[in-house]
Formats: C-alpha cells, structure tokens, sequence
C-alpha cells in the first residue's frame, strides 16, 4: 500500500503539508520517516497529514518523582507517555 501511494507525487502533495517527509524527492528519506513513525507507537496525524483536521489523539503523561528532597517536595521529574 505504501509503495502505491510514494509512486503518485501528486497524491502526495494533495494529502500531505508542505513540511512532510513523505513530500520529499527521496524514496528511501520517506520510507525512513514511515519506518520511523510507525516504530513510535502512536501517529500524530495533525503534524504532517491534511487528512485528519479534526483527528483527537489522547496523550497519557506519568510524571515520576526520581528524588524527593528533605521537605518533601520533588525536585527533579521524568514525563514518560
């Protein structure tokens, strides 16, 4: 499916921003970005696809105290999704 949609250029810059990798001349640059995302997990539609305006992804943030000082209060913390 992705090879189909990297040899139409100009479905490419019908559905995705300026800004996208997949806008790129490079076959390979693109299927590197693709190989990417896809090993994120999660794709944040908005950031590089015109296809999804009003697309809603939730986003779970833990924050982890690493060390809590005398009075209690933690000092330095980690976000992890």
């Amino acid at each position: 499916h992705l090879s189909e949609l990297f040899s139409h250029s100009d479905l490419l810059q019908t559905l995705y921003k300026r800004e996208a990798f997949l806008r790129t001349d490079g076959e390979d640059l693109r299927k590197q970005f693709l190989a990417h995302i896809e090993s994120l997990g999660l794709l944040d539609y908005k950031c590089f696809s015109n296809s999804y305006p009003d697309i809603d992804i939730i986003y779970h943030v833990i924050i982890v105290p690493t060390r809590a000082r005398a009075t209690g209060i933690s000092s330095i913390t980690t976000a992890n999704p």
